[in-house]
């Protein structure tokens, strides 16, 4: 029987996407800066574009291994500083099923997410919503480089987290705090 109390069930996804709905439309409108939410106006991840799917691979890795303690967001079809919504045209490339082996080539382990690429601002606009789950198999690590002709983005073994409201390579109390309710789950053990 589902249970409406856990919001990863199928009876409460209307909900959740009622709720997100109303959430993004407040943020966008007020053109919110958070280190738990990251407005793009468009991305790709289409291999023409390599660089603009590493841009991405970087930043879901950056969110999946944030301090933030909540979900994380990536609106794609919105724009902080304009603070309005603009017509995702690719919204299909963001399927959970296209993403996740992009995602499992360039990082490990790979996130816990949600994908809801056929959300619609009030405006009608239609964007993208990625929901990176509050918990986290962290560290998330790069396995591979990840880089084009003109720019290295990542290198194997680099952890990349949303520090505010930038990307920096993680730090030893960074790790520490990641490997943090591990020890303590065990310690408990």
């Amino acid at each position: 029987m589902p249970d409406p109390t856990n919001p990863y069930s199928a009876s409460s996804l209307p909900q959740r996407f009622d709720f997100f709905a109303q959430m993004v439309e407040g943020i966008v409108l007020r053109g919110i800066e958070h280190p738990a939410c990251e407005l793009k106006r468009a991305i790709t991840l289409s291999k023409d574009d390599l660089g603009d799917r590493l841009d991405f691979v970087k930043l879901v890795q950056g969110l999946a291994n944030s301090h933030a303690g909540m979900e994380c967001l990536v609106i794609i079809g919105a724009d902080q500083k304009e603070r309005r919504f603009f017509e995702v045209s690719n919204a299909d490339e963001f399927d959970a099923a296209k993403m996740s082996p992009i995602l499992a080539k360039y990082l490990s382990p790979e996130p816990q997410y949600e994908v809801f690429n056929d959300m619609q601002a009030s405006s009608g606009e239609r964007y993208v919503l990625i929901v990176l789950n509050k918990v986290q198999p962290r560290p998330i690590m790069t396995l591979v480089d990840g880089k084009t002709d003109s720019k290295v983005h990542f290198r194997p073994g680099e952890i990349w987290i949303k520090h505010n409201t930038g990307l920096k390579t993680a730090t030893k109390a960074d790790l520490d705090l990641m490997y943090e309710p591990k020890i303590e789950q065990e310690a408990a053990k």
